[in-house]
């Protein structure tokens, strides 16, 4: 592991210790939180880690260079398929991640409801986008890679996740 490595995992972890013992955070009473809150940040933790990869940064180049050519009209670059897929493949493990704590109370919990459907969404945009890349319909790259709007992130405050490492994953 890289001394950045070292020191990101010790800071992520730090930001877990301070979701728990946050002000106005008591495990007291609260054991269902309690338990959903540490399996999430682990979760969110997993994410950001990928999502900082060396491999995945290069994926994310390489997708906005292929934006960047569908718009200019160059011709797509032969491992497009391979950037999109992968990409996606990155969402799908999110969701999977995401998707692993158990969630106690589903009306309080939607903020994490929502941080699922954002990765789940953000899969199927690149599965789109994966699928016209192989048609080579001129129309339907430019409709499938236009600009998207920008996702926010829900407010977990709720959660008890608000300032953590949960909060830094980008849609």
């Amino acid at each position: 592991m890289s001394l950045f490595g070292f020191h990101y995992r010790k800071l992520l972890r730090c930001a877990l210790i301070a979701c728990v013992i946050q002000p106005g955070f008591s495990t007291h009473g609260h054991a269902q939180e309690a338990g959903f809150v540490e399996p999430a940040i682990l979760a969110c933790e997993a994410t950001v880690e990928r999502h900082t990869s060396e491999n995945y940064r290069r994926l994310a180049t390489k997708s906005l260079e292929l934006f960047q050519k569908i718009y200019t009209g160059e011709p797509i670059p032969l491992d497009a398929p391979f950037t999109l897929t992968g990409i996606a493949a990155e969402w799908d493990r999110t969701v999977a991640d995401l998707s692993k704590p158990v969630v106690p109370d589903k009306g309080q919990y939607q903020a994490w409801a929502d941080m699922i459907e954002l990765a789940r969404d953000q899969s199927a945009l690149y599965r789109e986008r994966l699928a016209a890349v192989q048609e080579q319909d001129p129309a339907t790259l430019r409709d499938r890679f236009k600009p998207g709007k920008w996702r926010e992130m829900p407010d977990l405050s709720p959660i008890w996740l608000r300032d953590t490492v949960c909060s830094s994953i980008t849609f």
